[in-house]
């Protein structure tokens, strides 16, 4: 006999809250504050206990979506930043929207987001170029932008459009 779970949160409530979590770094603090569940069920969540399998898969699934969809962002604006024509924004203002948005895709990806070693600007500016250049192969193969002329394809009310799982929290 299955045992019916006490909890008053859906298995999609909790992978949304543990995308978030991830979104936040980690942080078990914040992510209580701007979710208004305690602590102590975050932390459960996160080391897997009192969640089923079904909500960490969906949360897995979700914080790829949204890294995906980060990615693709990171490119759009990566693009602008090289073309002869600037949108609106300055290209500091681009640089910073793209930095942040690379943290996001990191963190939510479990990935390393902070430089911990010691790299010469030659060495910096190689891995950057390193990077972006994986990010426009990843948007290639997935659809975003067109391999021959290099341009996207999305437009803009995709590229921002945030999936319905995280709607409704503004990181």
């Amino acid at each position: 006999m299955t045992r019916k779970s006490n909890s008053p949160y859906s298995d999609k409530t909790k992978a949304v809250v543990l995308t978030l979590l991830a979104w936040n770094g980690g942080n078990v603090k914040v992510t209580a504050t701007q979710t208004g569940i305690c602590r102590a069920s975050l932390q459960n969540w996160r080391n897997g206990k009192k969640v089923s399998m079904s909500a960490l898969e969906m949360a897995e699934e979700y914080k790829e979506d949204l890294a995906d969809l980060l990615e693709k962002k990171v490119y759009r604006l990566t693009h602008h930043m090289t073309e002869d024509k600037m949108v609106d924004a300055s290209v500091g203002e681009l640089m910073t929207a793209a930095t942040k948005a690379i943290d996001k895709m990191l963190l939510l990806r479990g990935q390393p987001n902070r430089i911990t070693e010691n790299l010469s600007d030659e060495q910096y500016v190689d891995r950057v170029r390193e990077l972006l250049e994986r990010a426009r192969a990843r948007a290639i193969a997935a659809g975003a932008i067109d391999a021959q002329s290099g341009h996207g394809k999305l437009v803009s009310a995709e590229a921002d459009a945030a999936p319905a799982v995280v709607s409704g929290f503004t990181p």
